[in-house]
């Protein structure tokens, strides 16, 4: 009885809000909407103006970018302590690498990696630093200051 009565005020319900709903208008593939007026000027907003900057204050120049200056041998002294960390550290490999080869197929794969990347960096230096490393190796000593 209760499923019943819960059924039909559900009905009467759903009647009454269509009922009270406004039809909806499913035509307007008959009516299309008016052409817009093209023959009247588009409403823009105005916007205000920004205010001019005051006349007492100069502009002043941008400032010159100045690079910091690279100190050589810093970078020489980093550079040998690297090194000498990546000496020390194949040095306490092969004090502890109790003869296993797939560990030391690692281990020298890393170093070799990383000596050439220390080696590249040395030789960037060298060549910045104008420095001859023995034979035609170098083309250049010091500066090439073009300006």
């Amino acid at each position: 009885m209760n499923a019943s009565l819960r059924s039909l005020a559900a009905a009467a319900s759903a009647a009454a809000a269509l009922l009270a709903a406004p039809a909806a208008r499913a035509d307007h593939y008959r009516y299309p909407a008016p052409p817009p007026d093209y023959t009247q000027p588009l409403a823009v907003p105005a916007y205000p103006q920004p205010a001019a900057p005051p006349a007492y204050l100069p502009a002043l120049p941008p400032r010159p970018v100045v690079a910091p200056a690279y100190d050589l041998r810093f970078a020489w002294r980093q550079l040998r302590a690297e090194l000498g960390r990546l000496e020390l550290a194949r040095e306490r490999f092969y004090a502890s690498w109790h003869g296993n080869p797939w560990r030391q197929r690692r281990f020298e794969g890393w170093y070799a990696s990383r000596r050439a990347e220390l080696e590249r960096r040395r030789e960037m230096l060298a060549m910045r630093n104008g420095w001859r490393e023995g034979g035609e190796r170098y083309a250049w000593h010091g500066r090439h200051d073009d300006d």
